[in-house]
């Protein structure tokens, strides 16, 4: 059910047409997942741009709904933003660090464990967000809901079991749900 933060963005996924459900299968192999690591983010330099921000690259390949977080840099206290696939869980957003599946952890999640407080944008729309770790129930719920429109997720984990643990969150209204309606 959605709910709560996913409501007040419009955030929502789609199950997208055949193009769209092969990329998402693509992404999933080791070859997509390192290619999508390594140009997805000079690609959507390329779109936002073309698009004065309103699609991603993400977006427009998988027909995925990509949302953008922004942190503050842990080392640097700079902000830093990168589009993610969220999962919408109650009145929260999940989370996967995945990292395409690589064995480094992301950035942002580095990011998040140091700074929780955050933005989300989904279409325009903007909420100030508050980051905490799942507990093990919801990782397993948002990995499990996650796969059911990106199966990429199932394969990522596998790869990357081994070496690390995937960190998910849950991202919550920081605002509460009756501000955040009135801003």
């Amino acid at each position: 059910m959605t709910s709560g933060l996913a409501d007040e963005l419009g955030y929502h996924h789609s199950t997208g047409g055949r193009t769209h459900r092969a990329i998402r299968w693509l992404g999933g192999t080791r070859a997509g997942a390192w290619t999508f690591a390594h140009t997805l983010r000079h690609a959507d330099a390329v779109v936002g741009r073309l698009t004065r921000g309103r699609h991603s690259a993400p977006s427009i390949c998988t027909g995925l709904a990509v949302l953008t977080l922004t942190t503050m840099g842990r080392r640097s206290g700079m902000q830093r933003t990168t589009h993610l696939i969220a999962t919408p869980r109650g009145n929260a957003l999940g989370l996967l660090g995945t990292n395409f599946g690589q064995h480094a952890t992301p950035a942002w999640a580095r990011n998040l464990e140091s700074h929780p407080h955050a933005t989300v944008t989904y279409r325009g729309v903007t909420r100030e967000v508050l980051a905490r770790p799942a507990t093990s129930a919801e990782a397993e719920a948002v990995f499990a809901e996650a796969a059911t429109f990106y199966p990429g997720y199932r394969s990522y984990r596998r790869r990357v079991c081994d070496s690390r643990q995937i960190r998910v969150f849950m991202l919550e209204s920081a605002t509460g749900p009756h501000d955040a309606q009135n801003s």
